[in-house]
């Protein structure tokens, strides 16, 4: 799923999370926020990547990374998801 550059209302990513099975994640540039990805990463545990460069993502959001034991490519580049996590 690609995502790039939008902006979602928290109904609309909800709503996207509700896609069926999606292992690829693309929300580069979007306004995903931590609850957004809780939804996301309840829905999807299959996630192999994940790409949130530029989001709104924080600490908060960065320990649901945890619950993807299949990860195997994240990019969290200019988020505030930081070490403490």
């Amino acid at each position: 799923l690609t995502a790039y550059r939008c902006r979602f209302s928290p109904a609309g990513w909800e709503h996207l999370a509700k896609v069926g099975r999606t292992v690829q994640w693309s929300c580069n540039d979007t306004n995903l926020a931590d609850a957004d990805l809780t939804a996301i990463v309840a829905r999807h545990p299959e996630i192999t990547k994940l790409h949130v460069n530029r989001t709104a993502l924080t600490d908060a959001g960065g320990a649901e990374l945890a619950k993807l034991v299949q990860l195997e490519e994240l990019l969290l580049d200019e988020t505030a998801v930081s070490d403490a996590t």
